[in-house]
């Protein structure tokens, strides 16, 4: 896709630059990653004005913007851009004839995460992102049971996220209360949650809770084979950074409350089982976050 797309090709480049800067220090890769990102944004600009965009090109674009909204200097609307050619691309996708050598849903894996990780940051995206978009990036269950490959068959967990898909969707449903949650900041004087809010929490919940029991139903019936013992630590740590997010943030347990300090305390227990060599350490800030917010206990603020 990025051989054939200037707009990935670029927003790859300057992911790769900005990762570079990062771990060495050096000034010429900041201008890499300006030029980089310069010619990813014009060609992405030519793009959008074209009348018809087929799916290799909607998709490289989607994926595109996700990368600038991440790791570009210049300052666009990024996530509005790519939510509306995902809303375009969805109207019109059919998973079951699916013949496609895109790999959508390695876009939607991008996606989605982007948009977990901006509702749970503490900063709602501008514009808010809307329900028509939520509802539709949500995994059904043909997507849940992907493998992409013989070797992930028995695995609880995504080979891409590196946590199980079935907490996807409580993670979209819970940022969603939390991007309402902000919104009312916005407001002056006193404003009510909307008449849905209590049905709305009770749903991610239920879903949350639905997702933790299949889970241990399929880590039950797996006899040969299951996740990398990394891999399982970083999936307990994620269920227990989504309790936290759900009780803690929603339901609004103080952070002194046992149940908080005991899923903290599990994220942290967790992580250390994940040698800093894994890949799968790679995926440890997330859930690092989460507790690092509510954590109470010196000792824990320090391990963070």
């Amino acid at each position: 896709m990025a051989l054939s797309n200037p707009a990935l090709r670029g927003a790859i480049l300057c992911f790769s630059a900005a990762q570079y800067q990062l771990r060495f220090e050096r000034q010429d890769f900041i201008v890499t990653k300006s030029v980089t990102c310069s010619e990813a944004v014009r060609s992405m600009e030519i793009q959008l004005s074209a009348t018809t965009r087929d799916e290799s090109n909607l998709l490289s674009i989607v994926y595109a913007a996700t990368l600038l909204y991440a790791f570009g200097p210049e300052r666009h609307d990024y996530l509005r851009i790519a939510s509306q050619l995902v809303i375009e691309f969805l109207g019109r996708w059919n998973p079951d004839a699916n013949t496609s050598k895109s790999y959508p849903e390695i876009t939607l894996t991008e996606y989605r995460w982007t948009v977990i990780c901006t509702l749970y940051s503490l900063q709602k995206p501008n514009p808010a992102l809307g329900d028509r978009i939520f509802h539709m990036i949500e995994m059904g269950e043909d997507e849940i049971e992907q493998k992409y490959s013989d070797a992930f068959q028995s695995w609880v967990s995504h080979p891409i996220y590196t946590f199980s898909p079935r907490l996807i969707n409580p993670l979209l449903r819970i940022g969603r209360l939390l991007q309402s949650q902000l919104s009312q900041l916005d407001v002056e004087t006193d404003h009510e949650l909307p008449s849905t809010w209590e049905s709305r929490v009770a749903e991610a919940e239920e879903i949350l809770l639905q997702a933790r029991e299949r889970d241990a139903s399929v880590s039950e019936s797996t006899l040969d084979g299951a996740d990398p013992e990394a891999v399982l630590a970083l999936n307990e740590s994620m269920y227990a950074a989504s309790s936290i997010l759900l009780y803690a943030r929603i339901h609004g347990l103080p952070f002194t409350a046992p149940f908080i300090r005991r899923q903290t305390r599990m994220v942290m227990d967790e992580i250390s089982k994940i040698q800093p060599t894994s890949h799968v350490s790679y995926a440890i800030v997330f859930p690092l976050f989460i507790a690092g917010c509510e954590a109470v206990e010196p000792q824990v603020r320090d391990v963070v």
